[in-house]
């Protein structure tokens, strides 16, 4: 999300280096799809670990939600599962995409 946005809790540090993976995973799927190789990056804004829900107060996270389309925070499974597909043989066509929010 930083990247997209400019960062909305972190520095310009956090949010070029976002930027950063970005674009390293399209140059990376470029590159490397001839030889039979998939890059792919996951980007799902804010997942709820201990980051969101306890050092962040109610009002930052509902400040947040509201820059969030499905208007909730990420579950860690749910990252689990885009990765078990990427991985997976269903996915072979699936190159230099960026899976955000």
């Amino acid at each position: 999300m930083a990247s997209k946005t400019g960062g909305l809790t972190a520095g310009t540090a956090y949010t070029t280096s976002k930027g950063g993976m970005a674009a390293l995973t399209f140059s990376l799927a470029r590159e490397s799809a001839g030889d039979g190789v998939t890059v792919n990056g996951i980007a799902p804004a804010y997942i709820k670990t201990p980051m969101v829900t306890e050092q962040l107060s109610e009002d930052q996270r509902q400040a947040l939600l509201q820059d969030i389309p499905v208007g909730r925070f990420c579950d860690a499974d749910e990252v689990a599962h885009v990765v078990d597909f990427l991985v997976s043989p269903l996915s072979g066509f699936i190159n230099g995409g960026l899976y955000l929010d």
